[in-house]
């Protein structure tokens, strides 16, 4: 008999009976204070330190399909929803281990804590960098644009031990992220950054030739041989200096001879931010002859060497910390001091 009048109901209402599924009916979450994290359509991403559960539907307790790892880049498909107290959002990426395209429900952040898990990153459009090479670029709502790949390192110096070479968690979490977009860019096995470092942070006293950058955190060297052959990877050390770059690091190649005579071909590259790097690191980011002034870094008593990589990667995150291009602008030596006057 109940079921009799709830059906009678639904006809005198003038409604229709369709199929829905459980996420069909799952309710939006009350955030009256607060703007959807993620914008349908666009881009988003795994921020720093995270490693997030995907889901079929959402929910905590629901069947797990994947695993959506620190700074991977998503296309936002559908959400937000809300489920279990968490919001919820639909999102398409490609598994960076198996190649497979993956479609599952991600949780945006903490809802105790108030902490984010993912960030908007805009629509992606494609043009050509400084050496003329077709890229990724990111457009955010504000019109600010960035290389695809730019992601703002955590917050971690607890230093770790890679083979005999010592690097704070912040350079292993950029080295990880440089290996993830020269994997994108590339494929294939012939280049593992951790396995190349040649000489790592905290080397104080260390190699000479570096002039004092090891001494503190951020600094690494790494080989452009194979670690098969020996031979020099020449057709990979440009994707992986870019690849470096965006993540974060002004890189260089040192070729053969360029430090003393016959010294090794080697990457050099210093973590922009790294608070425990030496001074001579940091002046080998926005010094005189700096990266960001578009130079090769390397002190010399002639006239300062241009960069062979095409100038710095800008992320948005290294100007929020203070580091731009600084190209156009004068060395600091050579701006006039401003002039004085009791008029």
């Amino acid at each position: 008999m109940r079921i009799l009048v709830a059906v009678l109901l639904l006809l005198w209402g003038g409604l229709t009976l369709t199929h829905v599924t459980a996420q069909d009916i799952v309710p939006e979450c009350p955030s009256p204070d607060v703007e959807d994290r993620l914008i349908i359509g666009e881009q988003g991403r795994v921020i720093s330190g995270v490693q997030l559960n995907v889901r079929s539907i959402a929910g905590i307790n629901l069947e797990r399909i994947g695993v959506a790892s620190a700074g991977t880049t998503f296309t936002v498909l559908a959400g937000s929803v809300c489920a279990d107290d968490y919001t919820w959002w639909q999102i398409e990426f490609e598994d960076s281990e198996t190649g497979e395209l993956v479609i599952g429900w991600i949780a945006e952040g903490d809802p105790n804590t108030e902490d984010f898990w993912v960030e908007a990153r805009g629509e992606v459009v494609y043009m050509a960098d400084a050496n003329g090479v077709e890229r990724a670029f990111v457009i955010d709502d504000e019109g600010n644009i960035e290389r695809e790949g730019c992601l703002l390192p955590p917050d971690d110096y607890e230093r770790i031990q890679i083979s005999y070479a010592t690097i704070n968690g912040r350079t292993l979490a950029m080295l990880n992220q440089a290996q993830r977009i020269y994997d994108f860019e590339r494929g294939g096995e012939l280049v593992n950054f951790r396995q190349l470092i040649t000489q790592g942070s905290y080397n104080e006293g260390g190699v000479s030739a570096s002039f004092g950058t090891h001494d503190g955190g951020g600094a690494v060297d790494i080989s452009v041989r194979s670690y098969i052959d020996w031979e020099v990877l020449t057709d990979e050390i440009e994707p992986m200096i870019d690849a470096l770059r965006v993540a974060g690091f002004a890189a260089w190649l040192r070729d053969t001879g360029d430090l003393y005579p016959d010294s090794p071909i080697h990457i050099h590259a210093i973590a922009i931010g790294d608070i425990e790097q030496s001074e001579i690191a940091r002046w080998q980011i926005d010094g005189e002859v700096g990266y960001l002034r578009g130079f090769d870094a390397i002190p010399r008593e002639t006239e300062p060497v241009e960069d062979r990589h095409g100038g710095p990667i800008i992320c948005n995150w290294m100007r929020d910390l203070g580091y731009d291009d600084l190209r156009e602008l004068p060395n600091a030596e050579s701006t006039p001091e401003p002039s004085t006057s009791d008029n």
